[in-house]
């Protein structure tokens, strides 16, 4: 073997170490840069956690009944009285003497 031939060798020995060297470098700063956006992930999921329970603690607040009960009759709210209440009945309901009651237009049409 020539002094060329074992130069080449080397040479080419060392452009191989060399694009090793930069693909390793390469992986290393990619590695790097998935762990930092898995990190910044988990932040971003105990962040989005901890809104969600502050939110579900809100609603339960919200949705309380006692606290609707209450804003409720603040603001002049309650049951309706069933004295004020009035049935209306869409089907003709023989009246109590037993006669059929009064099917005319007139009456279908209130009914509507």
């Amino acid at each position: 073997m020539s002094t060329r031939d074992l130069r080449g060798l080397l040479v080419g020995f060392a452009v191989f170490l060399a694009v090793a060297a930069a693909f390793e470098v390469a992986m290393y700063n990619w590695r790097i840069s998935l762990v930092l956006e898995v990190e910044q992930l988990r932040e971003r999921v105990l962040e989005l956690s901890r809104e969600w329970e502050d939110l579900s603690s809100q609603r339960a607040e919200l949705c309380s009944p006692a606290r609707l009960r209450s804003l409720g009759r603040e603001l002049g709210l309650g049951p309706m009285p069933l004295d004020d209440l009035t049935v209306i009945s869409l089907t003709p309901v023989p009246s109590p003497g037993g006669e059929p009651p009064d099917e005319s237009e007139e009456c279908l049409a209130a009914a509507r």
